[in-house]
C-alpha cells in the first residue's frame, strides 16, 4: 500500500530550478533512501514534504490526502515527522523534557500550552513520563534524562532527536542525514532504530551519502542529480545504473 505519492515537484530559488518535475511513491513499512550528489535537491524534497517550503508546481499525498502547502504543524499532526541534519532541540531544558514536548497529549494541547504547564506535566502525567523514558531507553539516553540537552554530545543530540521523533508516534519519518558526523557506535544504534521503525510497519525516507549503508538497509533508492530524478528502484538495480555511477564519480552545497 502506498503511504506517500509525490507528483511533479518543481522548486526554484532565485530563478534556478532546484527540483524539476520530481515524482515518486513510497510503500508503507519500507525504508527509502534519497541520495545524490551535493546540490541534487534532496533536502528540498524533505522541506516540501514537511511543509517548510512550497513548490512552484507539484503535489504530495500522504495516505491519500493532499499535504502540499499545509503548514508544518498540520502535516505533523497527520503523522509525518521530520528530523534535521542540524538537530533542532530545546537546549535549555532536560533530555526528558525534550521528549515530553514531542508527545501528543490527550486534550490536544499545542506546544505553547505544554511549555507553559511543563511543571504540571512533570508532576502529574506519570504515563507520559514512563513512555518518554521508554523512548530514551531505546536510544540509550535514559541515564541522561535530567541532563540539559545543551550538554549532550553531537551524537547524543542525534539520538535525542530520534527519540523525540519516535515519541510523536508518527507513521512516516523524514530523516535528513541521521547518520552524518556520528561515531561508528552511534551509527549502529541509529541503524538499529531505523530497522525497528520498519518492523513496526512504519515508513522512512532518509538522506544519506554512504552508499554501502544505503544498499544494506534500504528497500528502495531514489536518486537525484541537478534537481532531476535519474533512478528509482531496488538497491541492486539502482546502484549499477550508469547514470548513478556517473553522478557519484563527479562532484556537485546541497539544496
Amino acid at each position: 500500500m502506498k503511504i506517500l505519492e509525490v507528483k511533479g515537484f518543481t522548486k526554484e530559488f532565485d530563478g534556478i530550478k532546484a527540483l524539476k518535475e520530481v515524482s515518486f511513491s513510497v510503500e508503507n513499512g519500507t525504508i527509502n533512501a534519497l541520495i545524490g550528489p551535493n546540490g541534487a535537491g534532496k533536502t528540498t524534497v524533505l522541506n516540501i514534504l514537511s511543509g517548510f517550503l512550497k513548490p512552484e508546481k507539484g503535489e504530495a499525498y500522504y495516505k491519500g490526502k493532499k499535504i502540499t502547502g499545509l503548514p508544518p504543524f498540520k502535516i505533523s499532526t497527520m503523522g509525518v515527522v521530520r528530523t534535521f541534519q542540524n538537530t533542532r532541540l530545546f537546549l535549555q531544558i532536560t533530555v526528558l523534557e525534550n521528549v515530553l514536548m514531542a508527545m501528543r497529549y490527550r486534550n490536544g494541547e499545542n506546544l505553547l500550552d505544554v511549555i507553559l504547564r511543563r511543571d504540571k506535566v512533570l508532576k502529574e502525567d506519570k504515563e507520559k513520563i514512563n513512555k518518554a523514558m521508554d523512548y530514551l531507553s531505546l536510544v540509550g539516553l535514559a541515564e541522561k534524562k535530567d541532563e540539559l540537552a545543551e550538554n549532550l554530545s553531537y551524537g547524543q543530540r542525534k539520538l535525542l532527536e530520534l527519540a523525540r521523533a519516535l515519541a510523536t508516534e508518527s507513521e512516516l519519518f523524514l530523516l535528513d542525514e541521521p547518520l552524518a558526523g556520528v561515531f561508528p557506535e552511534t551509527r549502529k544504534k541509529i541503524i538499529a532504530l531505523m530497522k525497528k521503525i520498519k518492523k513496526e510497519r512504519k515508513t522512512i525516507i532518509f538522506i544519506e551519502h554512504i552508499v554501502g549503508i544505503v544498499s544494506d538497509i534500504s528497500d528502495r533508492i531514489i536518486v537525484l542529480r541537478h534537481g532531476e530524478k535519474i533512478a528509482d528502484g531496488k538497491p541492486y538495480e539502482v546502484l549499477k545504473d550508469r547514470r548513478v555511477i556517473e553522478a557519484y564519480l563527479g562532484g556537485e552545497g546541497d539544496t
